[in-house]
């Protein structure tokens, strides 16, 4: 049985397969994972050539951790999935500020031409 690769992306850190020395690519449902943690992840004004790509999502883990600043994260994210990855329809998306921990985010969304939600966790420290 063939699965059919609708997306595909390489990887960032460009680490070859030892044996065959090819770069691994990423298809269908990693390769948009990986893509929305890039984009969560990078601070605007942080990728050459592209000085609006990112998010502001580590300047909230300064901010009152109330929930008017979780709804702000929320549309920051939405906003910025929207307009760089084409590839997602967003479901929903759920973070939480905890003091110690950081901002924890849950974003459920479908892959275009799938039927199948597909869920995004991850946890923004102060500490890289």
């Amino acid at each position: 049985m063939s699965t059919t690769v609708f997306f595909s992306d390489i990887p960032l850190n460009f680490i070859a397969n030892p044996i065959t020395l090819d770069i691994p690519v990423l298809k269908n449902e990693a390769a948009i994972k990986k893509a929305l943690m890039n984009l969560i992840k990078t601070p605007v004004g942080t990728r050459p050539f592209r000085p609006d790509y990112g998010t502001k999502i580590y300047d909230y883990l300064f901010e009152p951790a109330d929930i008017s600043t979780e709804i702000e994260i929320n549309e920051e994210l939405a906003k910025e999935i929207q307009k760089f990855e084409p590839r997602v329809q967003l479901i929903s998306i759920e973070t939480i500020i905890e003091e110690k921990v950081g901002i924890k985010v849950k974003i459920v969304y479908y892959m275009i031409n799938s039927p199948i939600p597909q869920t995004l966790e991850t946890i923004i420290t102060r500490i890289k």
